[in-house]
């Protein structure tokens, strides 16, 4: 059978099926959906007739494009040979849509307003991802980019959990619009040195966890921190909470560089917040604010013997 047919949700190919695909641009307004099975498993009768929508596509090299205003989901999962992917007109990417095209490197959604769960998950050669119009991204939806360096959202609100864990790379992060990260967002993102949310009002459980590498947090809006959120930062030296209320349990555990913190909102303070913070010298606290602090919340750091005092300051050397 011949080897020559236009890929459209409404052809049909029949006999065998060997086909690598160098470019393919959907141009139907719509959803674009394809199942994830190899081109073999559809190759082995040589007498059926498979929809082109039942085609592994994973043997897909190059580009590809279209005007298609919903990707669905698994559209092009496991798509191994993808390089890129260009949609002018996607609003919406479905779950793992590009999961585990490991050789995706570029990728251009302009008016994408939503990202689907893992969407992008273990995409490996990604590099960056600039999504001027994303409001809200789903949890995992990058988890495992390893190459992942630059994250650029201006309009998100949210991030979801698992969202960037384990993007080794991930130095650069915009999220001036974000309101809330939820658990491990930023997990293990060992290459990230600054974490600055202008107008983020509370960071999850364990949302920059092992982030090795940062050394600055600025969150003038935040009100909560979660159990373990900045856990393991060893070069964390500057942090900035002016409105944060309540300091989970082991929020800074072990960021052993962290040498001064001032919370001057603060009401709760949990147990083990600074564990091993070994060179935390001096803590601001409004005093008469704090209803709550932890007999260890200062464990394994220099700070002992804390008073409450009109000026603020707990903890003597």
């Amino acid at each position: 059978p011949s080897n020559n047919f236009t890929l459209s949700t409404s052809g049909t190919a029949t006999g065998r099926v060997d086909i690598t695909f160098p470019t393919i641009s959907i141009t139907e307004n719509g959803i674009y959906n394809v199942r994830d099975y190899t081109l073999a498993d559809v190759a082995v009768q040589p007498v059926a007739t498979y929809t082109v929508n039942e085609i592994a596509m994973r043997t897909i090299s190059g580009s590809i494009s279209g005007d298609a205003t919903t990707i669905g989901s698994y559209a092009f999962a496991a798509c191994s040979s993808l390089t890129a992917a260009s949609f002018s007109a996607c609003t919406t990417i479905s779950t793992q849509a590009f999961t585990s095209c490991y050789k995706l490197t570029t990728i251009s959604f302009p008016v994408c307003t939503s990202i689907g769960s893992s969407a992008f998950s273990a995409c490996s050669s990604l590099t960056t991802a600039n999504f001027p119009a994303c409001t809200s991204i789903s949890a995992y939806a990058f988890y495992a980019c390893y190459r992942l360096t630059t994250a650029s959202f201006p309009v998100c609100t949210l991030v979801s959990s698992n969202a960037f864990y384990a993007c080794y790379s991930l130095a650069t992060v915009s999220f001036p619009e974000c309101k809330s990260i939820s658990a491990y967002a930023f997990t293990s993102c060992s290459s990230l040195t600054t974490a600055s949310f202008p107008k983020c009002t509370s960071i999850g459980w364990s949302a920059f966890t092992g982030c090795s590498s940062l050394t600055t947090a600025s969150f003038p809006a935040c009100t909560s921190l979660g159990a373990y959120a900045f856990a393991r930062c060893y070069k964390l030296t500057t942090i900035s909470f002016p409105v944060c209320t309540i300091i989970s349990t082991y929020t800074f555990s072990g960021c052993s560089s962290l040498t001064a913190a001032s919370f001057p909102a603060c009401t709760s303070i949990a147990s083990y917040a600074f564990q091993g913070c070994y060179n935390l010298l001096s803590l601001y606290l409004l005093g008469s604010s704090v209803v709550s602090l932890s007999a260890n919340a200062f464990s394994s750091t220099p700070i002992s013997n804390y008073t409450t005092s009109t000026g603020g300051v707990y903890g003597s050397i």
